[in-house]
């Protein structure tokens, strides 16, 4: 007579990686994610133009800082879809920034067209 193996206990068996989220949630946590890189963005490089104009005024050191800030946040973006553990995260966030704009145009046209109804 065979006997059934003892059930698996309870947990991850040894060896067995964590579980982790599918790539259809980190697309939408990208998504979630481009609303504050819209507002986070252009305030960093706004903190360095001014650092730079606080310390040197009148010199081309505010737009140096500024570009470099800009740079490194391209760089960091660049970085986020290259690496494969968080390639959907930076392709949500781009989804996300495509989903900005075309929200923000549409609301551009409906404004001038207001205006121009207005008159």
């Amino acid at each position: 007579m065979s006997q059934q193996p003892p059930p698996p206990p309870y947990g991850l068996p040894p060896g067995e990686p964590p579980h982790r989220p599918s790539n259809k949630g980190r697309f939408w946590l990208g998504v979630a994610l481009a609303i504050p890189a819209i507002i986070l963005g252009p305030l960093l490089i706004g903190v360095a133009v001014s650092l730079g104009d606080a310390v040197a005024s009148g010199s081309p050191l505010a737009g140096i800082l500024g570009g470099l800030v800009a740079l490194l946040l391209l760089a960091g973006f660049i970085a986020l879809v290259a690496i494969d553990r968080t390639r959907w995260i930076g392709l949500g966030m781009l989804a996300g920034f495509a989903g900005l704009f075309i929200l923000g145009a549409g609301a551009c046209v409906a404004l001038i067209a207001a205006y121009n109804n207005s008159v």
